[in-house]
């Protein structure tokens, strides 16, 4: 009874969890792109600058009017 290395791997559902460990794999790469061009675009985006002072409303809705 000879068997070589991919009818061990295949048998006993060995192949589905390589397929799904990969699948896996791939989400987690996917990720970290994701993650790093977020990262990229936040940093060249450049400083925010916020009103912590505004005035009193303008208008009847009660919202002010941002510089």
């Amino acid at each position: 009874m000879h068997v070589n290395c991919m009818e061990m791997m295949m048998g006993g559902g060995g192949g589905l969890m390589m397929i799904g460990m990969g699948l896996v794999w791939l989400l987690v790469v996917l990720v970290l792109i994701l993650a790093a061009a977020a990262l990229v675009k936040y940093l060249r985006s450049g400083p925010r600058i916020t009103n912590t002072r505004a005035g009193p409303p303008d208008n009847e809705s009660g919202t002010t009017r941002s510089l």
